[in-house]
């Protein structure tokens, strides 16, 4: 480790850290890095997992944060995530679990924290989304060519 840069120890510590919990929490992976597409309402976006938590076969979606904290837009993302998987795939996922890994030395604190995508998230994303093109259209700002990414 010593012979690291510290920008490299800090993610090594991190990424630690996150193994750590993996093994510990008996989460299965079964699919990382999914580029999703919502065609009906026009955005994409990549979350980092699809797997099961212990004792369930239920999907669940799994976005991996390094922010300062865990906030509420977050929870908007994931549905906004779950409802262009569902398009894609026609599987309904009705849980979201945030895992915030802290940049913090030497403990980098691990903050876990479960979301449930039902129709308020989704509807709270895709006004937003729609309030966003609006104040564009307002604005007379081209949207061709802009990627409306979350």
């Amino acid at each position: 480790d010593e012979m690291l840069e510290p920008g490299n120890r800090l993610l090594l510590g991190m990424v630690r850290r996150f193994d750590e919990w993996v093994a510990a929490s008996g989460v299965k992976v079964k699919e990382v890095e999914l580029h999703v597409v919502s065609k009906e309402h026009k955005y994409a976006g990549t979350f980092d997992a699809v797997g099961t938590l212990p004792g369930s076969r239920a999907l669940v979606l799994f976005d991996w944060k390094t922010s300062a904290g865990i906030y509420p837009d977050m929870e908007l993302q994931l549905a906004a995530y779950a409802q262009a998987y569902k398009e894609q795939t026609g599987i309904e996922i009705k849980k979201g679990v945030i895992v915030l890994v802290g940049k913090d030395k030497p403990s980098h604190r691990l903050i876990v924290k479960e979301y449930k995508l039902g129709n308020r998230p989704i509807k709270a994303i895709l006004k937003r989304l729609e309030d966003f093109r609006k104040y564009s259209v307002q604005r007379k700002e081209p949207n061709e060519g802009v990627r409306t990414s979350v």
